[in-house]
């Protein structure tokens, strides 16, 4: 076989999805010819795709140093210390390719990619559209580019852009996630446009991943045993399982399930590790935590199968980086969404999504509609008090103290893109209604001077002058962070989509917070954390409430101490942080699900 012909033979088995005979043949090859770069380039790229990434990179650094004169090869190892997190090191190659490249649009895009991972948002935002106006609207390009302005802050332009290209593409699976998502920000999306977008997207993956076949009952997974009394094999499955607010509310109940009635494993879909992965895989054990990132949908859904569960908990819904495609085919008798994501997934083989009676009263009429063949099976779980337990991190630092004097400081430690127009309107009320008041928010995206000036125009165009508002951003450390509370005397929640994390962080600072409960579950988990903590008094019915509570908070110094000093051991041994009650509470609702699952089969 000639050298061409071996390389178009590998190419044709790495299409074919044989990726074993396309190494064999370039690993035969380049034994024949040691000096060809182009054939070690190519077998970096099948090793790569076979999540070989450190013999990836070998052969790849191999092609570079065997043509050190074509920055080509440097930007596919770049691709490759991407998909390892290396992002400054891909960084650094990708600019060495220049615009005339035959690949420069892949370097481009990778360029792209990494800046918007290094969090340089602004230089992300600029790559995207210098590809789009340069090649055309490739999904890719679209998605990368509205996801970005997303997080500076722009939700109405990155929605609107979204549906733009949902409008040329029509069901277009990674569009219609992402603007799910982005949909619950939105304040002026109405709810039923929010469902619909859902709906499809649970269609659109539905369709892709199972391809016309019907997907499994429960009762047809050849391992349903319906003991209703056994042991149960649980599964927890998210991008989330590290130090990342999801797992925040995980790990309350991975250290407190009862083992000898529940068997647990955990299936991580992020790539990189950290202590908290570290202390979650620890937890399950070894032998129980598998890792998913790497996997095609395929492989990752037998992966999952081979582990026999009879419980399945997605806690991403619809999120970035979430694999909750592979639930579609059904992996366990029991599906059910939890934690993560804020709204039904509305996918068919999820059989509940865990909401409590505040997030989803059940005398408002539910998100899911009955009569939806997609959502008809998705009922909601209610877990009262709350659907949530927080887990303060270990390294809270103390209480620190206030300067007594001085005006009063709202605060909101939210991110940018929960800023609805509603809510920046809600906040300005309030700073009206106490002369010489403040508002101090933090946000990462006010590293970037153009995001600073844009939310400074924003309240001055609400009456606030620049010098009522306060901008910090992203503190060095986790304690930092926490004590950046100490510079607020009252905390205002978001609207529509509320804190979560945020809030409960408040509290253990000591920091009142006041929540607007809306009508649907993201504008209503702020009531369901501050009634959990026994603080119910700062949920507002309407917005002349949340400003009415905001300046009574704010008048009343003696109870504005008091709250200073007491809501931390308030809020430690309420119901909101009981996590033995709280696991009790998950267990027996799981069980209870599991029960009337096995009496339907018998």
């Amino acid at each position: 076989m000639t050298g061409s012909s071996s390389l178009a033979a590998a190419e044709q088995a790495r299409v074919a999805g044989d990726l074993v005979r396309a190494e064999a043949i370039l690993r035969a090859h380049v034994r024949r010819k040691p000096g060809d770069a182009q054939a070690y380039s190519q077998l970096g790229v099948i090793l790569l795709q076979a999540g070989k990434v450190d013999q990836a990179e070998l052969m790849l650094r191999r092609a570079i140093s065997l043509a050190p004169a074509d920055p080509g090869y440097g930007g596919v190892l770049a691709a490759s210390l991407l998909a390892r997190g290396r992002l400054a090191e891909a960084l650094t190659l990708l600019d060495r390719v220049p615009a005339g490249h035959p690949h420069a649009e892949t370097a481009l895009f990778n360029r792209a990619v990494a800046l918007d991972g290094l969090n340089r948002l602004t230089e992300a935002r600029d790559q995207y559209r210098a590809l789009i106006d340069r090649f055309g609207n490739d999904s890719r390009y679209v998605l990368g580019l509205n996801d970005v302005r997303f997080r500076l802050g722009e939700v109405a332009e990155a929605c609107e852009g979204l549906r733009a290209c949902l409008r040329s593409a029509p069901g277009d699976r990674a569009v219609l996630s992402l603007l799910c998502m982005m949909s619950l920000y939105d304040d002026v999306s109405p709810a039923e446009r929010t469902l619909g977008y859902h709906m499809a997207a649970a269609r659109a993956t539905a369709d892709f991943d199972l391809q016309g076949v019907k997907p499994r009952s429960p009762h047809e997974l050849k391992w349903f045993d319906p003991d209703p009394s056994r042991r149960l094999r649980v599964g927890f499955i998210s991008p989330d399982l590290r130090d990342h607010a999801v797992a925040r509310f995980l790990e309350p109940l991975l250290s407190h399930l009862d083992r000898a009635r529940v068997e647990l494993f955990c299936y991580s879909c992020f790539g990189s590790g950290d202590r908290v992965s570290r202390s979650m895989r620890q937890q399950v054990g070894e032998d129980h935590w598998r890792d998913l990132w790497r996997l095609d949908s395929h492989t990752a859904a037998a992966a999952v199968e081979a582990d026999q569960l009879d419980v399945l908990v997605e806690l991403g819904g619809l999120s970035a980086l979430s694999r909750i495609d592979v639930l579609s085919r059904r992996l366990a008798p029991l599906q059910v969404s939890a934690i993560g994501y804020p709204h039904a997934t509305c996918f068919a083989s999820i059989d509940g999504w865990i909401v409590d009676s505040v997030t989803n009263p059940s005398d408002v009429p539910s998100p899911i509609r009955p009569t939806s063949t997609l959502a008809s099976a998705q009922e909601l779980w209610r877990l009262d008090p709350c659907c949530l337990c927080y887990q303060p991190p270990m390294n809270a630092p103390d209480l620190a103290p206030r300067v007594p004097g001085g005006p009063i400081r709202f605060g909101s430690f939210n991110n940018i893109c929960k800023w609805s127009p509603m809510c920046v309107g809600l906040w300005a009320d309030v700073l009206r209604s106490v002369p010489d008041s403040v508002m101090v928010l933090k946000a990462a995206a006010f590293a970037y001077p153009e995001v600073r000036e844009r939310t400074l125009v924003r309240f001055a165009g609400r009456g606030i002058p620049a010098h009522r508002v306060e901008l910090l951003d992203h503190a060095p450390t986790g304690s930092d962070h926490l004590l950046c509370y100490s510079r607020i005397d009252i905390a205002l929640d978001t609207f529509p989509y509320q804190g979560v994390t945020t809030t409960c962080e408040a509290l253990l600072m000591g920091v009142p917070v006041v929540t607007l409960a809306g009508d649907s579950h993201v504008s209503r988990i702020g009531a369901s954390l501050l009634h959990a903590a026994g603080l119910g008094e700062y949920v507002a019915a309407n917005a002349a409430e949340y400003a009415a509570i905001a300046v009574s908070l704010a008048t009343d110094a003696t109870r504005l101490r008091e709250l200073h000093s007491s809501l931390r051991s308030r809020l430690l041994s309420s119901r909101l942080c009981d996590a033995p009650g709280y696991s009790r509470r998950w267990e027996r609702l799981i069980r209870d699900r599991w029960r009337t699952l096995c009496a339907a089969q018998t």
